[in-house]
């Protein structure tokens, strides 16, 4: 383009008004052909390229993600017995247990079958509980004073009160 070009001087006054006419000798093409097709050219190869990506991925089979189980070799036997573990339900925490609702219960199972101990995370995890509802449920059985909250580093640990342990 830079042989293309031209001048044309004029001269002006400050607050002048003129009217000159610029005509060009040559006219100046915008582009060569050569360059719309080798442009056109590029996004086709483009897009193929990521057809080719999409298409190709889709052909893997889908592999099922499974978490490997590591089987526990039996333990040496020992003169001592093994004892159950968890807390033995009495009477009296039977029937107050039957005075709390769904959730609140199955907190206190599984709070029993634990030996009267575990991390809030823990709980949430083991029984498939929004955290949310979980804290809720929690607070409602530390009003009863059912369980208490203490603090375990970043963790909370719930466990059973004293007085529950003691019905």
């Amino acid at each position: 383009l830079d042989s293309k070009t031209g001048f044309v001087d004029v001269s002006l006054q400050r607050g002048e008004l003129k009217q000159t006419r610029v005509t060009l000798k040559n006219t100046v093409n915008r582009g060569s052909e050569t360059f719309n097709i080798l442009l056109v050219l590029l996004a086709i190869l483009i897009v193929s390229t990521l057809a080719f990506i999409y298409f190709k991925r889709a052909e893997k089979p889908a592999v099922l993600k499974t978490r490997e189980t590591r089987v526990k070799p039996p333990a040496a036997k020992t003169a001592r017995a093994i004892e159950p573990k968890g807390l033995k339900p009495t009477d009296k925490m039977r029937i107050a247990l039957n005075a709390l609702n769904e959730r609140e219960r199955s907190i206190a199972e599984l709070l029993l079958a634990n030996e009267g101990r575990m991390k809030q995370a823990k709980i949430a995890r083991e029984l498939l509980m929004p955290k949310t509802s979980l804290l809720r449920a929690v607070q409602s059985l530390e009003k009863r004073n059912i369980v208490k909250i203490t603090p375990f580093g970043k963790h909370k640990m719930v466990e059973f009160t004293d007085w529950f342990k003691s019905l």
